[in-house]
């Protein structure tokens, strides 16, 4: 697996690819700081990452709108927003664009960081293979008759 790190503070960057590496240790881990690279959109594009793991407000920016953007391919990783205090009201916004979770932070735990990640690439997988296969979830057992059903 592999994984990207967006946020500005390298300890945390740091902890979390340790609570990666905890429980994928062969994990792939690039760590990107917003403040020196900017927005990590276009290296989503050339790497295969299983999630992308980003504070909410990279550099004083809208971390929703740069989520956005990593959100548009057709291949692109869930995203799980991280915070340092948000509340339940950004905690909305970020589910409605499209995060696949939001941690505060100082709740971090491995367990959970694992957990989230475990469940966003399980829905992403579902999802795919649901778009994936043509076959209509309903399939018609017999021919109708326009006549008979009073159709002219």
């Amino acid at each position: 697996m592999r994984f990207l790190i967006v946020d500005q503070s390298r300890d945390l960057r740091g902890a979390v690819a340790g609570m990666l590496r905890a429980r994928w240790p062969a994990a792939a881990i690039d760590e990107w700081d917003p403040h020196e690279r900017g927005n990590p959109e276009a290296a989503l594009r050339q790497g295969s990452y299983a999630a992308v793991l980003m504070y909410v407000e990279p550099t004083a920016s809208d971390g929703l709108a740069w989520m956005a953007g990593m959100l548009r391919g057709p291949a692109a990783p869930p995203v799980i927003l991280l915070t340092e205090s948000g509340g339940e009201h950004l905690a909305l916004q970020g589910l409605k664009a499209g995060a696949a979770d939001f941690l505060r932070k100082p709740d971090l735990t491995g367990e959970r960081l694992v957990r989230s990640i475990e469940d966003a690439v399980r829905e992403q997988e579902a999802r795919r293979a649901e778009t994936a296969d043509p076959t209509p979830s309903f399939q018609r057992t017999t021919q109708l008759d326009p006549q008979r059903i009073g159709a002219p």
